[in-house]
């Protein structure tokens, strides 16, 4: 892969699926900022891997293990 088929692939794949993953968990990812304002990295931590288990619970155990 060389950069720019790098880059497509996060413009193209990647990004969109964080968006799309915020927009459909937003009430939580308000409240982990929430209850972590005097914490922010723990905050942001916790920000980041809602959005990850949002994106990777709509993959089956068939195709990760496949990946």
């Amino acid at each position: 892969m060389n950069r720019e088929e790098l880059i497509e692939h996060w413009a193209a794949g990647i990004i969109p699926a964080v968006f799309k993953a915020e927009d459909n968990i937003r009430p939580q990812l308000q409240q982990i900022l929430d209850e972590h304002k005097e914490d922010k990295e723990k905050g942001a931590y916790l920000y980041c891997r809602a959005i990850a288990e949002e994106i990777v619970s709509k993959i089956t155990d068939k195709q990760i293990e496949e990946s």
